[in-house]
């Protein structure tokens, strides 16, 4: 079996799919602010005792964890597992115990931030 990569060499399609990844990671750092905006809304709907709000808390920081990995951020992947095992672990939290869902998004937020000047050349 032959492969074509269209009349492209082995390096050219490399840097052409290394190009096309760093732009994926560019997309998702852009979207870190409305994810964490999600992140927040989640929050205060647990706070205000709505029904499912801690599961669906759990599933954006379940989708983090995976999509952190995947563009090459492990801060966003470590802080976000540790977020939904926390939550697994504390199936009815109490007002108190909500500071540390609020210090995983911050520091979600500033793997976001790192992310952003990596991606931006930065670092």
């Amino acid at each position: 079996m032959s492969e074509n990569h269209d009349d492209w060499g082995e390096a050219e399609m490399d840097a052409a799919m290394l190009e096309q990844y760093q732009e994926l990671r560019r997309q998702y750092v852009s979207e870190g602010p409305a994810l964490l905006a999600e992140l927040r809304q989640c929050l205060a709907a647990c706070r205000a005792h709505e029904e499912a709000a801690l599961e669906a808390l759990g599933t954006r920081f379940h989708k983090l964890a995976g999509s952190g990995g995947s563009y090459g951020f492990p801060a966003i992947t470590t802080a976000s597992r540790e977020a939904e095992q926390w939550i697994g672990e504390h199936p009815s939290p109490g007002q108190a115990d909500y500071e540390f869902l609020e210090g995983a998004i911050r520091r979600i937020a500033a793997a976001f931030e790192d992310a952003g000047k990596t991606v931006r050349g930065e670092r």
